[in-house]
């Protein structure tokens, strides 16, 4: 995205986390608040939580292809692969979930241009 170029957003998620557990909110722009939902700190919460997040993140996955060029050539690439239809967005939300998680997991504040030392 351009530094210059205004984007719009309706919505916030929060995520709040515990040693046992971990709350995930949802709110617009205005702060009423959408959705809440808890989950057990573990990887079954976190399984109920991927699950939760993939029912409504198309949305999400739809402005990352947009606006995050990472993102873009990664749903492109899907494309070129051979995927139809809702995969390669199912594929971006998926990457976007773990990334998420993985932060979560890891504690360390999102960096867009951090490789992974195992990366090529």
């Amino acid at each position: 995205m351009k530094q210059n170029e205004q984007t719009k957003v309706e919505f916030f998620v929060g995520i709040d986390m515990s040693k046992a557990k971990f709350d995930v909110g949802v709110i617009n722009k205005r702060g009423d608040r959408i959705s809440h939902k808890k989950f057990i700190n573990n990887e079954l919460g976190f399984e109920d939580f991927f699950n939760w997040l993939s029912e409504s993140f198309n949305i999400v996955a739809m402005s990352a292809i947009k606006y995050n060029p990472i993102m873009k050539s990664y749903f492109q690439k899907k494309k070129k692969e051979g995927k139809k239809g809702f995969v390669p967005i199912n594929n971006v939300k998926n990457k976007i979930i773990q990334q998420v998680w993985a932060i979560i997991r890891s504690g360390k504040v999102f960096d867009l241009n951090y490789k992974h030392p195992k990366a090529a």
